[in-house]
């Protein structure tokens, strides 16, 4: 088990040996965390919320299941349309096949504020929709002034076509997101996010309002096996970026398939990928496909990275990992629970907690430039709504550095 902070340096890695792309993560690991789901406070609970009243439900709405939660807390969402509302409590919500937030016509939106320090709120398996926009009610899911963890997990956001975008995140120190779709897209504001496997478009004319894939302005945002796309225009409405940032500093990996595309005009104008205003900081990924191709960000940095994605979680099934990086990287794959981002130096950000740290994988990255592992999850009550963090360190002959966060929620 390692400490924050420390990691097995160049001369332990040559020790690793390549392995099969499956490996059992301990047993002892899912345990310990399954203690920590469970938590010490007598009142934690697990609250059903059913439209359809079946067996077991508690509240036929979600309004009243927040009202009565507390922190630590999990709602689970049966399938159904149920109305938004506003929280600050540190919960795990996770919504079952067909859960729908955002009734028809209703003009609210689900905001998360406020969230203290040391709590951790997750949210997993929803569909968001909104048909109609209305002063104030802007975007579909709002994350404000939140001091806390926020976990965002296979999320699929279809918003009003009046709408620019439908999410909106401001001040908000440590969130991450994980196989979300987006539609139209996203705002960051003054905060810290990491997003994996997820896509963020805008509307298409004539089809609805154009906007920006992605908005961000004065934050720290990395963008792992992502899809970016602005908005096409026609008649009186442009075309539009797909990224347009500002003061902020931005890490983009993955693959060919990490596209990141501008709008398009008619058949000869194009709005740019990513749109940059002379004061943003670009780490950029070679591999990643940049349509029309990067101008400005004169403080850039293009080099290979890591990248690290999964899929699944469901409980009794397999976490499907996979390590993007260069032929003979020498790599050490990790798991543990989520912590706040804290920065290394020379070795990158870390959002692993210290405990429990396990050891998933290790070895030698091979011609494909991809290793696969498979992570059986147990089928433990407990986990329901838990958020891991997965992390690889890799070595070459000249660089020690941590991939990105991949955080699934597990369901």
């Amino acid at each position: 088990m390692y400490t924050r902070g420390y990691y097995p340096g160049p001369d332990l890695m040559p020790k690793l040996q390549p392995m099969s792309h499956a490996h059992r993560f301990p047993a002892a690991f899912w345990m310990i965390l399954s203690c920590i789901c469970l938590g010490s406070l007598p009142a934690q609970k697990t609250w059903v919320v059913d439209a359809s009243n079946g067996a077991g439900t508690n509240f036929k709405d979600l309004p009243a299941a927040l009202t009565a939660a507390r922190n630590g807390d999990r709602i689970i969402v049966r399938k159904g349309s149920y109305s938004v509302a506003t929280t600050s409590k540190g919960l795990r919500l996770i919504g079952e096949p067909g859960a729908i937030l955002g009734r028809t016509n209703v003009v609210k939106n689900f905001i998360l504020k406020d969230l203290a320090k040391g709590q951790r709120f997750s949210m997993q398996g929803f569909r968001f929709e909104g048909t109609t926009v209305w002063l104030g009610t802007r975007y579909l899911l709002e994350l404000r002034s939140c001091k806390g963890q926020v976990h965002l997990a296979d999320l699929v956001v279809n918003g009003s076509p009046l709408r620019h975008q439908s999410l909106y995140v401001s001040a908000c120190d440590s969130v991450t997101m994980h196989s979300c779709m987006w539609k139209p897209g996203a705002v960051f504001e003054n905060s810290h996010v990491s997003c994996s496997n997820s896509s963020f478009s805008g509307n298409h004319y004539p089809n609805g309002s154009p906007g920006v894939g992605i908005s961000c302005y004065k934050s720290t945002l990395e963008l792992t096996q992502c899809s970016v796309q602005g908005s096409n225009g026609g008649g009186h409405a442009p075309s539009v970026a797909g990224l347009r940032t500002s003061f902020s500093r931005l890490v983009i990996r993955g693959d060919k398939f990490s596209r990141y595309v501008g709008g398009v005009y008619g058949q000869s104008f194009f709005s740019p990928s990513l749109q940059d205003d002379g004061n943003n900081q670009l780490e950029l990924d070679p591999s990643v496909t940049i349509s029309p191709a990067l101008k400005g960000f004169p403080k850039k940095v293009v080099r290979r990275m890591p990248a690290l994605t999964s899929t699944g979680g469901s409980l009794g099934s397999s976490l499907k990992v996979r390590l993007y990086s260069p032929k003979g990287d020498l790599y050490l794959l990790l798991g543990s629970t989520p912590m706040p981002t804290l920065h290394i130096p020379g070795l990158g950000d870390t959002w692993m907690a210290a405990a429990p740290l396990f050891v998933i994988g290790s070895g030698i990255q091979g011609a494909s430039q991809v290793s696969q592992h498979a992570i059986p999850v147990p089928k433990l009550p407990a986990l329901r709504g838990a958020a891991i963090v997965l992390q690889a360190i890799t070595a070459s002959s000249s660089r020690v550095e941590l991939s990105n966060p991949s955080v699934p929620v597990l369901h």
